[in-house]
């Protein structure tokens, strides 16, 4: 889905109409969001899950904008039940950013030090209590969505 207000890391009123629509429609197990170049919610609306905005995990960076330079990665599990349709069994998604302090690349920010030693502690962790601020905001972590690495 291609919506939603740039730098805003709450869905708008289309994007959520949007996704109840598909959802309603039971043709959606799954809706993936891009364009609001920040990270916003993951939520479970009905039997279908719903990430409204992945932010960027490919940007060029702009420092006045923070957000700008975030964004999530999303493993959906899958499963086939007896009659052959698929389904997400499990949601999971891993916090991530753009960095240029020594060299422009991607980096995974979230808490386990291993995958965060690409980018300055303080910096990666600022930026995944961000990230999981925004991704967490309107329930998904109740419903089973889950960050990896933490």
């Amino acid at each position: 889905m291609h919506a939603g207000d740039e730098y805003v890391t709450e869905p708008n009123n289309q994007q959520i109409t949007v996704a109840r629509e598909l959802s309603d429609s039971e043709a959606f197990d799954l809706i993936v969001g891009q364009h609001a170049h920040t990270v916003q919610p993951i939520e479970k609306y009905g039997d279908t899950w719903v990430v409204y905005g992945m932010g960027n995990n490919v940007t060029e960076l702009s420092p006045s904008i923070v957000g700008n330079n975030e964004g999530i990665m999303v493993n959906a599990v899958m499963t086939r039940d007896d009659a052959g349709d698929w389904s997400v069994k499990a949601l999971r998604w891993a916090p991530s950013m753009m960095v240029d302090d020594p060299s422009y690349r991607f980096c995974i920010t979230s808490p386990s030090s291993a995958a965060s030693s690409c980018a300055a502690p303080a910096r990666a962790a600022a930026s995944s209590a961000r990230v999981k601020q925004a991704v967490e905001s309107r329930g998904g972590v109740a419903d089973g969505v889950a960050g990896m690495g933490a």
